[in-house]
Parts: C-alpha cells; sequence; structure tokens
C-alpha cells in the first residue's frame, strides 16, 4: 500500500519526488522498528509539552511530518492557533485528522513549503552548470555563491512559539543527496563511485553549513524555540566494541547555546538521549544506526 501510495503521489507531484520518497521511507522504518522508537518518541512529547506548558497562543510546527514526535492531543486542546508546516504535500489530510478541534475552530494553518526557500533554485543552478560541462572550479564557485532564503510569513511574532522537528540535521541530508544525483551523472566531478572531487565537496560542506545556520536564524526571530535535532550518529556492529561516530551537524551543541544567547535568549530547558533509530538485523544485517539527540527550549529574555 505504501509503494502504491508513492507511486500515485509521485506522478501528482514529480518535483517532490525525492521528498516524498524520505518520507514514505520514515514511516516505512517507523513502523518496522515501533519499540525501538517509542522511547525516543516519548522522550520528544514529554520534552514539547513540558516546555510549551498548559496554555500558548500560537504554536507554529516545523518539519512536522505525520506528527509522530508531537503529542497531538495536548497541542489540540492547549494552543489558540496552530500552524503545521512540511515540505510533503500529501500530509494535509492527515493533520486535519489529527487536530479536530483547530479543525472546528477554524485554528490549523497549513503550509506546504521548502523552509530553506533555496533547495529548487540551488538543484537548478548546480544542474545547468553540469550540462554545461563547467570545470571543477566553476562548479565549486558556484556552490560556494548558493545562499539560503529562510522566511516563514506569521504575525505577532512575540506571542508565538516555533519548533523545529528533527529538521536542522535534514536540511544537509537532502541537499546533499540532491546535490549528489546531478554529480554522479558525470564521473567528471567524482572521486570515486560514491564521493565527489574535494573541491566539490568542500563547497557542498560549506552550503550545509549556510543552510544550518540559516535555520537557526530563522529560529531566533521568535519570541520561544523549541529545538529538537540529532547531533551524532553512531554506527555499531554487534559483538564490537567499538563505534564509528560522525557529527550530524557543522554545528556542536555548545555553539547552538551560545547563538541564542548571544541574541537575548535563556536556555529554559535541555535533554539529551540515544535514540535507536535503525537496529541491525532490522533495517541492515551488516551494522545499527543511533542517533544522538539533543532537545533545546530557548526563551527570549
Amino acid at each position: 500500500m505504501e509503494a502504491l501510495s508513492y507511486i500515485i503521489n509521485s506522478l501528482r507531484f514529480p518535483d517532490r519526488r525525492d521528498y516524498l520518497q524520505m518520507s514514505a521511507g520514515i514511516r516505512a522504518r517507523s513502523r518496522r522498528c515501533a519499540k525501538f522508537w517509542k522511547p525516543h518518541l516519548e522522550l520528544s512529547r514529554l520534552f514539547i509539552n513540558s516546555s510549551l506548558g498548559n496554555k500558548s497562543d500560537h504554536v507554529i510546527l516545523m518539519g512536522a511530518g505525520m506528527l509522530l514526535d508531537v503529542d497531538t492531543s495536548f497541542l489540540d486542546l492547549n494552543c489558540r492557533k496552530l500552524t503545521v508546516v512540511d515540505i510533503d504535500p500529501t500530509l494535509k489530510s492527515h493533520w486535519k485528522s489529527s487536530f479536530p478541534n483547530k479543525v472546528r475552530s477554524s485554528g490549523l494553518v497549513m503550509k506546504v513549503a521548502d523552509v530553506t526557500g533555496a533547495m529548487d533554485s540551488w538543484f537548478n543552478d548546480l544542474s545547468r552548470a553540469i550540462k554545461n560541462k563547467s570545470s571543477i572550479e566553476e562548479v565549486a564557485n558556484l556552490i560556494n555563491t548558493l545562499k539560503p532564503d529562510m522566511e516563514l510569513a506569521v504575525d505577532e511574532k512575540n506571542q508565538e512559539v516555533l519548533i523545529s522537528i528533527n529538521l536542522l540535521g535534514q536540511l544537509g541530508v537532502y541537499w546533499r543527496d540532491r546535490a549528489a544525483s546531478l554529480l554522479k551523472s558525470d564521473s567528471y566531478y567524482m572521486e570515486d563511485a560514491e564521493s565527489p572531487v574535494s573541491l566539490i565537496r568542500d563547497a557542498v560542506e560549506g552550503s550545509v553549513s549556510r543552510l544550518e545556520l540559516s535555520h537557526l536564524e530563522l529560529l531566533s526571530k521568535f519570541n520561544r524555540v523549541i529545538l529538537l535535532t540529532d547531533i551524532y550518529y553512531h554506527y555499531y556492529k554487534k559483538n564490537v566494541s567499538d563505534w564509528q561516530t560522525e557529527s550530524a551537524l557543522s554545528l556542536s551543541s555548545e555553539s547552538i547555546k551560545e547563538l541564542f544567547v548571544n541574541q537575548s535568549f535563556k536556555v529554559e530547558g535541555y535533554n539529551s538521549w540515544l535514540w535507536h533509530i535503525a537496529p541491525q538485523e532490522i533495517e541492515n544485517p551488516e551494522y545499527g544506526e543511533i542517533h544522538e539527540v539533543n532537545t533545546f527550549y530557548f526563551k527570549k529574555t
């Protein structure tokens, strides 16, 4: 059923196929790994609920997806207005069914949007450069000039709570995948089958850093911010004590806190835990994957 739904929706929204594929993959994995995801999802909901408190005027969920990480009943009852934002255009019916009170009170706003404001234009610019057989230096220079254009048009920012749900780390994943799909079409830009030449690889990583910083700058325009994000990816093999660890972000947890504190925010809440996202032998016979999650609640002083 999931595969058929993906095929139909990819025909309806051909320019969103990669997002639809990732969204379908998350849903399928959440079902396969439900008992392993349960502690992470419960901790996410608890952190969001405790940070929000009993009543909020306007809550914005950015990167809402299937709403797995949030307590939909709590939000439906405890905020006057709810804005739900995601890139996946197929989710609206699910959002409506999840917030019946908000639908009845006309308090639900649904936005299908690319929060980077630039992913399609970046892809198109890079695609043209590769089709024109641009040199490695020209492609790297192009990527170095790409700038995000993040904005979220809402009113009365001082009354709103913005919740970014596991989106910060996904920005780089989406862009790296899109860039790789183009670069792999011409081996001239590739060091090997999987990795671009170093000049282009460094440029892509620099553009990922700009995406992450731009997202945090967008969040800092609001009065209260709840941020959930992966910080590290840990890869393990059964019966092997050493883990391979990679940073999920170009930023550290401390640098995220410092960025908000420098913009007159106070750290009102913080937590961290391990999320067993892909157990070995359920997702992959060779290795398993654990994400280290950090959660922050910032409030402007």
